[in-house]
């Protein structure tokens, strides 16, 4: 068993991005994206859509209208859908490049 990096234990199995669904390998423990370009892609998309679930939660509140706890549980349900989505065509993407460079090896 070897260690590699401060923050590594021995071999770590293959990770999956948060992002795009692609496998990679850990660098730190606590890495959760295969890429700068993902863990970017992940948080501005995080703070747009928490901008969108905070005006639902305020009028919500601000105005004690039922509907809009319905509306904020419709959008989570619709960003949750959109994420599996995502990240499935990103997968099958990457599964496709992975496939054509090992044919062409």
């Amino acid at each position: 068993m070897t260690q590699r990096g401060h923050n590594r234990g021995p071999e770590a199995p293959p990770a999956e991005c948060l992002e795009c669904g692609g496998d990679y390998t850990r660098v730190r423990h606590d890495q959760n994206f295969c890429s700068d370009f993902c863990r970017k892609s992940w948080n501005a998309r995080r703070k747009e859509r928490g901008l969108a679930i905070f005006d639902a939660a305020y009028d919500w509140i601000a105005n004690r209208r039922g509907s809009a706890l319905t509306m904020l549980s419709r959008l989570l349900r619709q960003m949750a859908r959109e994420d599996r989505e995502r990240r499935a065509a990103n997968k099958a993407a990457a599964d496709r490049v992975k496939a054509a460079k090992l044919a062409g090896d």
